[in-house]
């Protein structure tokens, strides 16, 4: 199937500067495709590199490949007269010195005649030319600034050619489009962005599309996406375009419950492990151990795959491929594909896997049902030191002494993995020990040692964990202690999650002594919400959880719910959240004894949510603070808003700021506070407010005694209003009243 007949757009995500925070301009921003080259979202005027951030499976590869699609059909782009796309897992291939002609020339496409004219045109209109480096994160060097090049024809070494394109030392002014996994972004290469977008996976739509294009058949795509829909585990996963292709893939094993529904990334991969092996067999029946049939096969892939992971290789050559022993039979079950990089480059057929995470995934087969990897090995998955390094690309796994992996043949050892594949072999191994898995590979393989790695596995995660929040400073005198949760946490839960023991998930949690966990900018979407309330939900007491700035959405907000009554603080800033997902949260935040503040500033909302939020105002009376600035809430939502805080006598903080409330929504605020007696701070900022408005509030705090801060910026007052009500100029300059008695 043609990768443009199924190609499904993603959410695309302008990232926020320091700078934009500092100015208050830290809300995030959908970017559609076409306006990739825009001058929306510029953090560097001077630079001309866009780099385009996704973890694995995000879609970073299809989606420069459709870039490139729509350039060649005359569909979009064609300020570019030229578009060269590089793999930089090929580029890493590249040993002798190169020069640019070179790299465009003959590592991309040779042109049939007129070369010197066409290099000749490409060196004077560098704006007119693109190009894309696909997979930045799997280039073997560290990115320096150190080594300057300018020349166009003198050979360097290939990463010396690269950097100095982002750089602008070559073609200064030509655009490029690089891809990476986030963690891969050092300081030194952010210096060169001119622009930086986050590639967030599918919306709930786009899944749906997504399934509709690969398959034709109305009902099958209907029946795929209903089972998707039933289960909020596959719903939080499908987010991710990679899972979504697997579901797409082995439909027919879900559909006909031939497997059990996948709840976690190990399942998925598990249940394509099957799907490929089945299809590769057509003797054997659903009912027969397809596992065991193929035990050899699954060896000598998960062989491969963790050596490649310890020598940095993606790509294998024929020499390889015989010296692995991977036969044909091995080869014709699919994941092993021959790789697009190299084609036309070589008569020799190279190998790749499908994807980075499936060489990971065999990696951790071999881990766990391989008996020549001992368990003490799998102590370091979990209980490695971050260390600074000037190559940030390339970290490494430091383990000082480790025995030889391979006892005969290979001293294979896990200190060389790169980190961010380390810790996605890691998942995978964690989520080979949940019971059903583990079952499943104790009744396929009868590896010897597989009891003793399971115990040690659940042993180092719970431990890791409990160091992390034993290693959380004590509190200040009168404050609340607090945890600002990093990558290694998020990640560490996930791997509890993925081993599916409530045991181990209670016990990981015991230690956890915090009032306020903060989880902010960690790129946490659904299938991370899923993670986080299945290790979360075991809380002991109430904790305020801070999620601003990541991509929870509506699906993340469902998954989030078995873990909230726990919760006494919710802020999901700028989360994209919808009237959907606020409506689901409040039906069940009416039955949470301990909730008291809320805080969706910078998300989707509109007026079609508001009588959800007045009547949690009506119902809960020990909620204290909502704070609803930056959405769409007309005069319609105000006066929604005003009617449930009438009859609410908690709230202390209502913040609406930036939205367009209007004069009726004003006046119905003015009128509320008659009424209302315990609100003290109201934001009211630039919401098309009249003076008129302003005076109705005004009149009304001669008779409420509460409010102390009022902020009213924005509002449309006119010089003899000031004069007139003079009590109400420092009021608004200043934001707070003055004492009760004197008004």
């Amino acid at each position: 199937m043609c990768l443009q007949d199924v190609y499904t757009e993603s959410i695309l995500e302008l990232s926020r500067t320091k700078h934009m925070l500092d100015h208050g301009d830290g809300s995030q921003s959908n970017l559609d495709l076409q306006n990739i080259f825009s001058d929306q979202g510029i953090i560097n005027e001077n630079a001309d590199t866009i780099i385009i951030l996704g973890d694995a499976g995000t879609g970073k590869s299809s989606l420069l490949q459709h870039i490139q699609h729509l350039w060649a059909r005359g569909q979009a782009f064609q300020n570019f007269c030229f578009v060269f796309p590089f793999s930089c897992r090929r580029l890493c291939c590249i040993t002798k010195p190169i020069c640019l002609k070179a790299l465009l020339f003959e590592q991309c496409c040779w042109p049939d005649r007129h070369q010197e004219e066409i290099f000749e045109f490409i060196m004077d209109h560098p704006s007119q030319v693109l190009i894309m480096f696909d997979g930045f994160d799997e280039l073997k060097f560290s990115f320096t600034e150190d080594n300057r090049h300018c020349s166009p024809l003198e050979p360097t070494s290939i990463e010396s050619v690269v950097f100095n394109l982002i750089e602008g030392n070559l073609m200064k002014d030509c655009m490029k489009v690089v891809t990476s996994r986030p963690d891969a972004v050092t300081v030194a290469l952010r210096k060169y962005i001119k622009k930086e977008i986050n590639l967030r996976g599918f919306s709930e739509e786009g899944i749906e599309t997504f399934i509709k294009k690969h398959h034709n058949n109305p009902d099958i795509s209907s029946g795929i996406i209903s089972l998707v829909k039933s289960s909020s585990s596959l719903t939080g996963l499908c987010h991710i375009p990679v899972f979504c292709w697997i579901i797409s893939k082995c439909h027919k094993e879900l559909i006909n419950c031939d497997y059990r529904s996948p709840q976690t990334m190990t399942d998925m991969y598990m249940l394509t492990l099957k799907h490929f092996l089945l299809h590769a067999s057509t003797n054997l029946k659903r009912t027969q151990n397809i596992l065991s049939e193929r035990t050899n096969s699954v060896k000598r892939l998960g062989k491969i795959a963790l050596s490649g992971l310890h020598e940095g290789l993606y790509v294998f050559s024929p020499q390889e491929i015989v010296k692995a022993e991977i036969t044909k039979e091995d080869l014709s079950l699919g994941f092993l594909v021959i790789s697009k990089n190299f084609l036309g480059q070589t008569s020799s057929q190279y190998y790749e896997f499908l994807h980075i995470t499936f060489q990971c995934f065999f990696a951790a087969l071999y881990i766990v049902m391989s008996d020549e990897m001992d368990s003490s090995i799998l102590c370091q998955l979990y209980k490695w030191n971050r260390r600074k390094t000037n190559n940030s690309i390339m970290q490494r796994l430091p383990i000082p002494c480790l025995q030889p992996v391979f006892q005969r043949q290979t001293k294979m050892m896990l200190q060389n993995i790169e980190i961010r594949n380390l810790k996605i072999t890691a998942t995978f191994v964690a989520g080979l020990f949940s019971a059903v898995l583990n079952n499943l590979m104790v009744d396929s393989w009868h590896p010897e040692k597989l009891a003793k790695k399971c115990k040690t596995v659940k042993k180092c995660l719970a431990k890791a964990i409990q160091k992390h929040f034993k290693s959380i400073p004590p509190a200040l005198p009168d404050e609340k202690k607090a945890m600002h949760a990093m990558p290694e946490f998020i990640w560490l839960i996930k791997c509890l999650y993925e081993m599916q023991d409530i045991t181990l998930a209670q016990k990981a949690v015991q230690g956890f002594a915090v009032d306020h966990l903060k989880i902010t900018y960690c790129g946490i979407g659904p299938a991370e919400c899923t993670a986080l309330a299945y290790v979360l939900k075991h809380l002991k007491n109430p904790v305020g959880i801070q999620l601003d700035h990541n991509s929870v959405g509506d699906t993340g907000i469902e998954q989030l719910i078995p873990c909230l009554h726990i919760c006494h603080a919710l802020y999901l800033r700028d989360n994209n959240i919808t009237d959907k997902g606020l409506c689901s949260l409040l039906e069940h935040a009416l039955a949470w004894p301990n909730f008291q503040k809320l805080a969706l500033f910078n998300n989707g909302l509109t007026d079609n949510s508001m009588n959800s939020i007045a009547l949690l105002l009506k119902n809960k009376q020990n909620l204290l603070s909502l704070r609803l600035g930056n959405n769409c809430i007309t005069e319609v939502g105000g006066q929604i808003l005003a009617e449930g805080l009438r009859e609410n006598q908690s709230l202390k903080f209502l913040g609406l700021v930036g939205n367009n409330i209007g004069s009726i929504g004003g006046q119905a605020v003015a009128t509320m506070l008659k009424k209302n007696t315990v609100l003290e701070e109201l934001w009211l900022d630039d919401n098309k407010l009249e003076d008129s408005d302003a005076i109705s509030i005004a009149a009304s705090l001669k008779e409420n005694c509460a409010m102390k801060i009022l902020k009213l910026k924005g509002a449309n007052l006119s010089k003899e209003d000031m004069e007139t009500f003079d009590q109400l100029e420092r009021l608004f300059l200043e934001g707070k009243l003055s004492p009760c008695a004197s008004t």
